[in-house]
């Protein structure tokens, strides 16, 4: 009970932070909950996640249930999400994404999501599998990309803030630019 309570504190006080940044006059945040790294921008209703770190069930869970409320709460209608560098996906993970989730997430109303494949040949298998499943009950169109400036090109329709995006989270999340994966 004490956990969840500091959970929802927690997530509460992500919220008002979020809030008050939006208020502000960027149109663009990036933020860290653990090992998930992402950066909103409203103008275009795109949110973008990478993974950064360890991975165990309960912090996994965590940021992904976070990532559904932030898309539900903000009506985001795009996701990049960059799995390139994500530790191996346990089985534990795989079952609850799949049976947990997906679901949820589907029902967000998410239209266009740009997917970085993973370089790990097993978490390609697992993004796969996901995908074949999500495919029955979900209207969004899905991408596979290799690097992140082509994901975010196709996502924005080639808007001209991509340089911008792309120059905070390589700024403020200490990353590499899409430019320099290349």
């Amino acid at each position: 009970m004490v956990e969840v309570l500091a959970i929802n504190t927690l997530l509460f006080s992500i919220f008002a932070d979020i809030h008050s940044f939006i208020s502000g006059c960027r149109t663009s945040m990036l933020y860290q909950l653990d090992s998930l790294h992402f950066q909103y921008d409203n103008s275009m209703n795109l949110l973008r996640w990478q993974w950064r770190g360890s991975l165990d069930l309960d912090k996994f869970i965590k940021s992904f249930d976070y990532l559904a409320a932030f898309s539900q709460q903000h009506k985001v209608t795009r996701w990049l999400a960059d799995t390139s560098d994500m530790p191996l996906v346990g089985i534990d993970e795989q079952v609850w994404l799949g049976e947990q989730w997906l679901p949820q997430f589907v029902e967000l109303g998410v239209k266009k999501i740009g997917l970085v494949l993973p370089l790990s040949l097993h978490n390609v298998l697992v993004v796969e599998h996901l995908m074949f499943d999500a495919q029955h009950y979900t209207p969004s169109n899905v991408q596979f990309f290799s690097d992140t400036l082509a994901a975010l090109d196709w996502l924005t329709d080639s808007a001209p803030r991509i340089g911008m995006l792309e120059q905070e989270w390589q700024q403020l999340a200490g990353g590499t630019t899409a430019a320099e994966q290349r």
